[in-house]
């Protein structure tokens, strides 16, 4: 049994800082979701609809957290394309969010429950 962790807020800033999307990440137990909007990180007034990206714990060959004195990054690596198709800022099935630098012991526990993560075994 997983243990229910709170959505963690997140920030992607992509398109050579020009855009931003914001959202929370949730882990189920056999996903990472994301859910989010994004917007023009000049003036902030051109938002996009509420987006969600579903991507399968086996598809995720990596997920590390990098925590500095003030910054708190996940990244991800994918094992297709396809995992992250719709993620803004993601290349080469690789992505990175900013979270709050404040609920970094939340994060270590959400990618450790990541990367224990075993496929089932076939009954």
């Amino acid at each position: 049994m997983i243990p229910r962790l709170n959505p963690l807020p997140f920030t992607i800033r992509y398109a050579g800082w020009l855009g931003v999307a914001e959202g929370l990440l949730r882990f189920d137990g056999t996903a990472v979701l994301l859910e989010f909007e994004c917007r023009d990180a000049v003036l902030g007034l051109v938002r996009s609809s509420l987006r969600e990206a579903r991507i399968p714990v086996g598809e995720i060959q990596e997920a590390k957290l990098y925590c500095g004195l003030f910054a708190t990054t996940l990244a991800v690596q994918c094992s297709t394309l396809r995992a992250t198709q719709g993620i803004p800022g993601s290349t080469h099935g690789r992505f990175r969010l900013s979270l709050d630098h404040k609920r970094r012991d939340e994060a270590r526990r959400l990618v450790e429950q990541i990367n224990r993560w075993e496929t089932p075994a076939a009954g």
